[in-house]
C-alpha cells in the first residue's frame, strides 16, 4: 500500500463540468480500453471512456501518489468492460451527464446549455444516432448502475475480468517507471454555452 507508484505536479481534485481528475481517470481508462482490444479479436476498439462521477471517492495530492492512495480513490472491485452501443444511447448518455452538470468522460465533447445538451460529438463528428460505438467503463455502470439503464441496451458487452483500480495502477506505474509526471489539463471536453 505504501509503494508509490505515480508523482503529480498538481493536486488533483474532482469537480463537474470537467476537472484534472476526472479527465485524468478517463483517458486513462480510454488508452487501457484501447490497449486491451487490441489484443481482442475483432478489434472492438472504443472511441469513448465514461467513468461514474460518484465512484471517484478521493482526490489524488500533488506530490507522491501510494497504491493506498488509489485504493481510497476507486474502493470498489469494480471491472473494466466494453460495451457496444448504438448512437442513441450515447446521447441518452449525454443527456444524464448533460442534466448532472458533468462527469468523467474521454474522447468526447460535449457542450450543455440549460441542463441540456447544445452539442454532442466524438472524433469531432456530431453523433449519429444509428450507427455503434465501442464505449469502455465499468460493470456496475454497465449493468445499469447510476441509473444509466440506457447501457443495458448493448448490442455486445465484453467483461475484461480486468479491476478498474488494478488497470490505474498499472497505467501510474509505468508512466512513473519511465519518469512521467501526471500533468492534466483541462481541455473542454464538457463545456457550458
Amino acid at each position: 500500500m505504501k509503494e508509490v507508484v505515480a508523482e503529480s505536479d498538481v493536486e488533483l481534485i474532482k469537480k463537474k463540468p470537467e476537472s484534472l481528475l476526472t479527465n485524468y481517470l478517463a483517458d486513462i481508462l480510454l488508452h487501457e480500453g484501447q490497449m486491451y482490444a487490441s489484443r481482442y479479436t475483432g478489434r472492438p476498439i472504443p472511441t469513448v471512456a465514461y467513468l461514474n462521477y460518484g465512484g471517484i471517492r478521493t482526490d489524488l495530492p500533488k506530490g507522491k501518489i501510494t497504491v493506498g492512495k488509489i485504493f481510497e480513490l476507486m474502493p470498489f472491485e469494480n471491472e473494466m468492460v466494453l460495451l457496444k452501443l448504438k448512437g442513441e444511447d450515447l446521447y441518452s448518455m449525454a443527456e444524464k451527464i448533460a442534466q448532472q452538470g458533468g462527469d468523467c468522460v474521454a474522447g468526447l465533447k460535449l457542450s450543455i446549455k440549460a441542463g441540456e445538451i447544445e452539442s454532442f460529438a466524438i472524433n469531432n463528428k456530431p453523433v449519429n444516432k444509428g450507427i455503434y460505438y465501442w464505449l469502455v467503463t465499468n460493470d456496475y455502470v454497465a449493468n445499469g448502475g447510476d441509473d444509466m439503464t440506457m447501457f443495458l441496451n448493448r448490442a455486445t458487452i465484453i467483461n475484461t475480468g480486468i479491476k478498474l483500480r488494478d488497470c490505474f495502477i498499472e497505467h501510474m506505474r509505468n508512466d512513473f517507471d519511465a519518469g512521467r509526471i501526471i500533468s492534466p489539463k483541462l481541455d473542454g471536453r464538457i463545456s457550458y454555452e
